[in-house]
C-alpha cells in the first residue's frame, strides 16, 4: 500500500512539473517577444499555423485537377484520330463489291451503274463492258442456240425460250396431210435441232416466248410484223420468197399514185445491215409471180398483218352489179375489208347482207342484221368470181 501510494505521489510531481515548464515556456517566449528580442514590436497580429487539413485537401485538389486534364487530352486525341480512319456512309471500304466481283484494280462501281473501268464490279442485273469484270446472271449468261437447218413455219409463232440452262429455239415443224405440225425445240446443248414430238408444248412456252426477229438467226428470213403501205387490198398481197428459198417472209403488193398507175413491190431484208427490213422493191425489179402456183406466192391472211385490210378473192354471191355493193368496216377495227351487196332472188326482192372477211364458209348474213350503207368503199374489183 506505501508504495502505491509512492507511486502515485511520483505521477502527480510528474504531471505539475510538466504543466510548469510548458506555462514558464509561454511566459517566457510572451516576455521575451516584448523586450524585442526577436526584432522590432509590430501592430501585426501573430502568425497562425498552417491547418494539416487545410493542406491536404488543397494537395489532392490540385492532383484531381491535373488528372482532369490528362483525360480530357486523351479523349480529345482520340477523337481526332478516329475521324481520319472513318469511312462516311456510302463510300465502298474493301476492294470486295456487295453486288459483284472486284477485278484486277479494286474499284467498286455502285450498284445500278454500268462499269466500264477496267477491274469495276459489275452490278447484278446490269451489262458489263469492263475488262476482268463478271457476266452478270440472266438471260445473257445463257448459252444460246446460234444455227439451225429447219426454221419452222414462218406463218406460225417461233421464238426463243429458256431451257435446259440455256435458250434454245422453238418452233413448229413437221406435219402433213394426215398429220398436224408439232412444237419441237432446238437446245443450245444439243446437237441435234429437234426435240421429240410432245416433250415440249407451244402454250407452255407461250408467255415466256420472245419471238424470232430479223438477225437472230441468218439462215432464217423472218416476215416483217408490220408495213407503212399495206398496198391496194381491191389487188393481190401476199408473200414471196425473195431473201432465202422456201421461205416466204417478203411482203408483196401493188403501190403506187392510183390502181391504174401502180406497180409489184416488195419488202426486203437490208444486206448492209440484216436486222432492217426495206419497204420496197423498185419498180420493175420484181416480177409479178403466178398467184394460183403456191410454190411462188402465198396470199396474205386475215390477222398476218394487223394493219392490213385482206379481202378476199372469192366470193359464191357477188351480188347485183346494177345495185351498190362494196367494202366495209363492219368490226370497227378501220379495216375496210368485209364486203356487202344486195342480194336475193331478184332486185325488187333484193336484201343487204354482208360476209365478213374472217368467216371461212363465205355465208350470207340474215336478212336486216345490216342495216345498208350508201358510204361504202366502192367495189374495184379483186374478187375473181364477181365481175
Amino acid at each position: 500500500m506505501v508504495i502505491y501510494k509512492m507511486d502515485n505521489h511520483t505521477s502527480q510531481l510528474r504531471d505539475n512539473r510538466s504543466r510548469n515548464d510548458k506555462d514558464y515556456d509561454e511566459n517566457d517566449y510572451t516576455e521575451r517577444e516584448r523586450m524585442g528580442e526577436f526584432g522590432p514590436p509590430t501592430n501585426t497580429a501573430p502568425m497562425q499555423k498552417p491547418h494539416p487539413t487545410r493542406n491536404k485537401m488543397i494537395v489532392i485538389g490540385v492532383l484531381v485537377l491535373v488528372v482532369i486534364i490528362v483525360v480530357v487530352i486523351v479523349l480529345l486525341s482520340n477523337s481526332s484520330g478516329s475521324s481520319d480512319e472513318t469511312t462516311p456512309t456510302g463510300t465502298p471500304t474493301s476492294t470486295t463489291g456487295t453486288t459483284g466481283t472486284t477485278g484486277t484494280t479494286g474499284t467498286t462501281t455502285p450498284a445500278g451503274t454500268t462499269g466500264t473501268t477496267t477491274g469495276s464490279t459489275t452490278p447484278a442485273g446490269t451489262t458489263g463492258t469492263a475488262t476482268n469484270s463478271t457476266t452478270p446472271t440472266g438471260n445473257n449468261a445463257k448459252p444460246r442456240r446460234t444455227t439451225v437447218v429447219d426454221c419452222g413455219y414462218v406463218e406460225s409463232p417461233r421464238g426463243w425460250v429458256d431451257l435446259e440452262g440455256g435458250t434454245a429455239y422453238c418452233r413448229y415443224v413437221g406435219g402433213s396431210d394426215t398429220e398436224a405440225p408439232w412444237w419441237s425445240c432446238a437446245l443450245a446443248n444439243e446437237t441435234s435441232e429437234y426435240s421429240d414430238k410432245g416433250v415440249y408444248k407451244y402454250e407452255d412456252h407461250k408467255s415466256k416466248l420472245t419471238a424470232l426477229k430479223p438477225g437472230d438467226l441468218p439462215q432464217c428470213s423472218v416476215r416483217p410484223t408490220s408495213v407503212t403501205d399495206c398496198g391496194y387490198p381491191e389487188k393481190q398481197q401476199g408473200w414471196m420468197a425473195l431473201d432465202k428459198p422456201g421461205q416466204f417472209t417478203n411482203y408483196c403488193r401493188y403501190v403506187g399514185n392510183s390502181i391504174p398507175e401502180s406497180y409489184w413491190s416488195c419488202t426486203t431484208l437490208d444486206t448492209n445491215n440484216n436486222k432492217e427490213i426495206l419497204p420496197y422493191t423498185d419498180k420493175g425489179s420484181i416480177s409479178v409471180p403466178d398467184f394460183k402456183d403456191p410454190n411462188k406466192f402465198h396470199p396474205l391472211k386475215h390477222g398476218e398483218l394487223p394493219k392490213c385490210a385482206v379481202r378476199r378473192t372469192i366470193l359464191n354471191d357477188c351480188g347485183y352489179k346494177e345495185k351498190p355493193r362494196g367494202w366495209f368496216d363492219l368490226d370497227g377495227d378501220g379495216l375496210y375489208d368485209d364486203f356487202c351487196r344486195f342480194v336475193g332472188n331478184s332486185i325488187p326482192e333484193s336484201w343487204w347482207s354482208c360476209t365478213k372477211n374472217d368467216d371461212p364458209n363465205d355465208k350470207l348474213s340474215e336478212k336486216g342484221k345490216y342495216a345498208y350503207t350508201d358510204n361504202p368503199r366502192p367495189y374495184n374489183g379483186g374478187i375473181t368470181s364477181c365481175p
